[in-house]
């Protein structure tokens, strides 16, 4: 089976762990959920690519949820250039990046995952200023199998 064959089963994959997502902040009244995906972006992924994908982003959410105080959180799953880009971003209290590196497990599973597909994590936060989750990782060559 190609690739592309298992991006109509990712994208009911990830259409569907978005919705349950969806349903977890609404159920304990969070901030404002928006969820931009671009279909396209999960073309040529391999399914544990978007396990991977969905496994950060349920992990970025419960960061948010858990500690940001946010009004907002967005997802977005784009492509970009010849990366697929997923960003996670929340107005809450945020915090310093510095001094967080020695707690929490949130982003250092977040790290790890993006790493185990080949990505790479940006993480932008400044106390009072909201964070911003950036992964950017290689769209899969269709002949390629991780």
């Amino acid at each position: 089976m190609s690739e592309h064959a298992d991006a109509p089963s990712n994208l009911v994959y990830v259409q569907r762990e978005l919705t349950r997502l969806t349903q977890t902040v609404k159920n304990v009244q969070g901030p404002q959920f928006r969820v931009t995906v671009n279909e396209g972006a999960l073309h040529g992924l391999s399914q544990e690519v978007a396990r991977q994908l969905m496994s950060i982003t349920r992990e970025a959410v419960s960061n948010s949820l858990k500690h940001a105080k946010a009004s907002t959180v967005s997802v977005s799953l784009q492509e970009h250039g010849t990366r697929v880009r997923l960003a996670i971003d929340d107005d809450g209290v945020g915090f310093d990046p510095e001094r967080r590196r020695t707690r929490g497990h949130g982003l250092r599973n977040i790290a790890a995952r993006t790493q185990q597909i080949g990505g790479t994590l940006q993480v932008l936060s400044e106390p009072q200023h909201g964070t911003h989750n950036l992964v950017l990782l290689p769209r899969e060559q269709p002949h390629v199998r991780p």
